[in-house]
């Protein structure tokens, strides 16, 4: 994408691993930070 930096499909790549969270590595994650909200 773009031009040559001398990385090739460095970006590709990197978007490519950002993508590669699932919901259910987060939701333990979001549900800590519920139950701090909570007061519990």
């Amino acid at each position: 994408m773009g031009r040559d930096d001398g990385l090739p499909n460095r970006m590709d790549r990197i978007r490519s691993l950002s993508n590669a969270v699932v919901p259910q590595q987060i939701s333990p994650i979001f549900a800590a930070i519920a139950k701090i909200e909570r007061g519990n």
